[in-house]
């Protein structure tokens, strides 16, 4: 049985690889319905709150920066709750483990209310149980998609780097994005995806990250990137690559893991549901309690080599309470970029995609900002 399934997957990988001049990804021509951003966020809780206090601002955007792991984690959990009209996720990595399932589980609440869901997700660093999100594409509210995916499914990694070498042109085009849109009212854009090593749960391993939520006229930008990477010709229907729709069997088989999962944390004495249920962080920032920083900011693509595009979102170095401006550059479907910080006093090199290089990118907030050395300019080989 072995020895079949191995067979098997020689000749899958063998037909990738013959087939890997033609550089397209595989399910490219499978149907697909192009989808956006909701379009009048004013008519959510969350939309009419940001639009009004928007206005307030002089049509400025909020900042917050969260430097935290754990934070992190309890934000993404609390941000997907107070869903109620849509909810989009982009994410690079996106993990199987203890904090992927319990986001996973939240996003399925979400849309057990109703709330459309889309998600998009890269596959270049995926790995085996990273794929029990993609049972939610049998819920009605819920679309998978995968951007520019291995021909090859398996998880075997000789296989993928033998695809990967016979057809670099194509595969070495990854998303690096990581972005959260909740009613495309607020956003959570930065360098964390999504996985125990970034929220401080993993004991052995762990990345020191930063998110930025951001709320006011910058979500709705964020919401047309997330837009044309999803309806972009690379962003494949998961339904595509499995050859079917997920089934309601397997969906109902990962709300049972998904429950049991939760039951095993608390026995653990790992109550992660009961911290989010008290909004520590988020309530905190809607009520005012924890206050936004709001500047102006400008989300721009800059034209570099290779006709690759670089989206920077610029903020004001006073959103993190230190002298510290990020931003998360997440380049066109054509070539994405990754998540890079600077200091804004002292400006440092500190993007960890070193395929993806640029000449000059640039975050902008305001003049004012500009003048006090708010505005970073980060240049790379």
């Amino acid at each position: 049985m072995m020895i079949g399934r191995f067979h098997f997957s020689l000749v899958v990988l063998i037909v990738a690889v013959l087939s890997g001049c033609a550089s397209l990804p595989p399910g490219i021509d499978f149907p697909k319905t192009a989808s956006s951003a909701l379009s009048h966020p004013e008519e959510t809780r969350l939309g009419r709150q940001f639009d009004n206090t928007g206005r307030q601002q002089g049509g400025n955007s909020g900042f917050r920066i969260v430097p935290v792991g754990a934070d992190g984690f309890l934000i993404r959990m609390q941000m997907i709750n107070a869903a109620e009209r849509t909810l989009d996720l982009q994410y690079f990595i996106f993990r199987g483990d203890k904090t992927g399932q319990l986001l996973t589980d939240a996003v399925l609440h979400a849309a057990d209310r109703g709330v459309r869901v889309r998600v998009l997700i890269d596959d270049g660093e995926t790995v085996a149980g990273d794929d029990q999100i993609t049972a939610l594409d049998a819920h009605p509210a819920v679309e998978i998609r995968v951007f520019n995916p291995f021909a090859y499914r398996g998880h075997t990694k000789l296989f993928r780097a033998m695809e990967f070498m016979f057809n670099a042109s194509r595969l070495d085009y990854r998303m690096h994005n990581k972005l959260l849109v909740v009613d495309n009212a607020i956003a959570l854009i930065g360098g964390r995806n999504i996985g125990d090593q970034f929220f401080q749960i993993d004991p052995e391993s762990q990345f020191a990250d930063d998110d930025v939520f951001a709320a006011g006229p910058i979500a709705q930008r964020l919401s047309s990137t997330f837009d044309e990477y999803w309806n972009s010709a690379l962003s494949i229907p998961a339904e595509a690559l499995s050859g079917q729709k997920s089934s309601n069997a397997a969906l109902d088989e990962l709300r049972e893991v998904l429950h049991e999962h939760d039951q095993q944390l608390k026995t653990d004495g790992i109550d992660y549901v009961r911290r989010v249920a008290t909004g520590e962080l988020f309530d905190r920032i809607i009520f005012g309690r924890l206050p936004l920083i709001w500047a102006h900011a400008e989300l721009v693509y800059v034209k570099v080599p290779l006709f690759l595009r670089k989206l920077v979102l610029g903020i004001p170095a006073q959103a993190s309470g230190k002298n510290y401006a990020a931003a998360n550059a997440s380049g066109g479907p054509s070539r994405p970029a990754s998540f890079v910080g600077y200091p804004a006093r002292g400006i440092q090199h500190h993007s960890r995609n070193d395929s993806t290089r640029c000449r000059k990118a640039c975050i902008f907030t305001t003049q004012k900002a500009l003048r006090e050395n708010t505005c970073a300019i980060a240049s790379a080989d």
